[in-house]
């Protein structure tokens, strides 16, 4: 064999035992999840005790024909950081107040129309109505948040600070 096509030989050799030193790389169990999209639920999660709900829920409050809303969808909540923060700290739930949809509002039905305009009382959209884990409101937010605005609030919030 020539010195060339040992050196050859040898140097695959030494990547390949590299490679397979290298360990698994697969994300265990124990990782948190990366979110790379919105993860809506139900407003049951918000009044229910339900598997992995976490301590604070977030009731969006948009309308179809609101601009603000549309923005706040498009820009806001399509941001990596926002959709990494809400998977990551919060329920989230879309509500649409012009719909007569019945939705679970503590241990009652209620429309989409009613839980925005009388549990929620809601003058404005958009709005994102703060909840704690057992369904007490926070308070809400009212009026569009640019990504940088809106994750500056969701630190504040997990952080405590209302």
């Amino acid at each position: 064999m020539s010195p060339r096509r040992a050196v050859c030989l040898l140097g695959m050799i030494l990547l390949l035992s590299l490679a397979a030193c290298g360990g698994d790389k697969s994300v265990s169990s124990d990782d948190p999840p990366v979110y790379t999209e919105l993860q809506w639920v139900g407003t049951e999660v918000v009044y229910r005790d339900t598997p992995g709900k976490k301590d604070v829920s977030i009731v969006f409050v948009l309308a179809d024909w609101c601009g603000w809303c549309r923005r706040l969808k498009q820009e806001t909540l399509a941001d990596t950081t926002v959709i990494r923060m809400l998977g990551s700290w919060y329920n989230i739930v879309n509500l649409n107040p012009d719909l007569d949809t019945m939705v679970v509002c503590g241990d009652s039905m209620v429309t989409c129309r009613q839980m925005a305009r009388d549990v929620f009382d809601v003058g404005g959209v958009p709005t994102m109505v703060f909840l704690q884990r057992n369904g007490t409101m926070i308070g809400p937010m009212v009026g569009y948040r640019d990504a940088a605005q809106f994750a500056g609030e969701l630190e504040r919030l997990r952080d405590g600070v209302w």
